[in-house]
């Protein structure tokens, strides 16, 4: 009886009218109980957790009322309805994309550069050729370097011909950029050459880093003599950090050598010191330890001025000696303790504490922004290091002058 109550009613549910709103909740329900309105009405909903929801619905189901229903949703108030189009995120129906890729052929659409990188994100196959077909039209250079980043990965010799070409010629440097970053990954000696010819010869940085960074996936010939040159003198640190991490993993005498060069360079760039520091991190050649153990006294003396080294980019070079070859950190932290004479306050006050840390002896000086009253610092329980807001911290005791550290300042004496 119950079974034949069910079956006379699914027909009513099938034509029941449409609500004219739905939540979340409603359009699942309506999903499940194959009501196609009540899914579409989805789209038409403010909220734009519901239309994206509605989308996600509408993308695995190949109802042909469904498909007309999103593709009559691609525009919102004259522009394109960004929660639809997250909602078709990973889908690989290109009836779907293209709805949306229409749009690009559209005088005037708002955020091409937005709306190329959702149309990407869709993963549909044919899309590539529509974005490549867009890449190659003048307009909005934002737009076409993020439609040609989306080349990037397994393609056919056609394609990497087109952005051989952008690279070369393009006249954004924006989209050569790109270019050279979706070439990245091709073991092809054209493409390793033309990466190459793009890093020495383009005058925009950004390009360069790019032809870098693609470079580091290729077997382009003396590449060491290359980025060696590159993480040495080329103007933009950018380049310079790209071409040092290249360098990862690294066994090669000439890249240890060129390491070693910059690693005794002074470098303003603190995110390029970090990644000098991880990269002979990294590094299982003997001579890449030797470098982080002798280059100890040079950062402390360059770069720790004024300030703590954990309030310092690229300056923990005694932690990235220990992390790399700690037998022998109390020897390497004893002898850049004995040149502690050219340190400023706060380089002594490091150094000393490390030798202590490791379980030496050595005395530290006391710097205005770690003791004292004067103190900014505090460590918390899990060791890291914090800032003290003005007036939070008070002198041990409840004093004031030079009674002491502030409760849970670090005690440099």
């Amino acid at each position: 009886m119950r079974l034949l109550l069910l079956l006379l009613l699914l027909p009513l549910a099938a034509c029941s009218p449409t609500p004219r709103t739905v939540t979340i909740e409603e359009v699942d329900q309506a999903a499940v109980m194959g009501r196609p309105r009540a899914v579409c009405r989805g789209l038409d909903m403010a909220d734009d957790a519901v239309r994206r929801f509605a989308a996600e619905k509408i993308a695995p189901n190949p109802d042909p009322d469904l498909q007309a229903c999103l593709c009559a949703h691609v525009l919102r108030d004259g522009a394109w309805d960004a929660a639809v189009l997250s909602g078709l995120e990973g889908s690989e129906r290109d009836d779907l994309a293209d709805c949306f890729a229409d749009l690009l052929d559209r005088p005037g659409t708002d955020r091409p550069d937005a709306l190329v990188e959702g149309i990407a994100a869709t993963r549909a196959p044919a899309v590539k050729a529509r974005l490549q077909a867009f890449a190659a039209r003048p307009g909005d250079d934002r737009a076409r370097a993020a439609a040609v980043k989306a080349l990037a990965g397994p393609m056919e010799p056609d394609r990497a011909t087109f952005l051989l070409g952008l690279l070369s010629s393009d006249p954004a440097p924006a989209v050569r950029a790109a270019a050279a970053t979706a070439l990245g990954g091709r073991d092809d000696p054209t493409v390793a050459g033309a990466l190459r010819t793009a890093f020495e010869q383009d005058a925009a940085a950004e390009v360069r880093f790019a032809a870098m960074e693609s470079l580091g996936g290729t077997r382009a010939g003396d590449l060491d003599a290359l980025q060696c040159q590159a993480l040495l003198h080329d103007p933009d640190p950018r380049v310079r950090r790209a071409a040092i991490l290249n360098f990862k993993g690294t066994r090669s005498e000439r890249a240890i050598a060129c390491l070693r060069e910059r690693a005794f360079s002074e470098e303003p760039d603190g995110e390029v010191r970090q990644a000098l520091l991880d990269t002979l991190k990294s590094s299982p050649h003997e001579g890449a330890a030797a470098i982080l153990c002798d280059a100890i006294p040079f950062f402390l003396e360059h770069y720790v001025k004024d300030d703590i080294p954990q309030m310092i980019p690229g300056t923990l070079i005694t932690i990235a000696q220990n992390d790399r070859d700690w037998p022998r950190s109390l020897e390497c932290a004893q002898k850049a303790h004995a040149r502690a004479s050219r340190y400023d306050c706060y380089g002594r006050q490091h150094i000393a504490n490390w030798v202590r840390e490791l379980g030496g002896s050595a005395r530290a000086p006391r710097c205005p922004k770690t003791d004292g009253p004067t103190a900014i610092y505090r460590q918390r329980e899990d060791g890291t290091i914090e800032r003290i807001e003005p007036g939070s911290a008070r002198p041990a005791g409840g004093g004031s002058g030079d009674a002491g550290a502030a409760q849970g300042i670090l005690s440099f004496e």
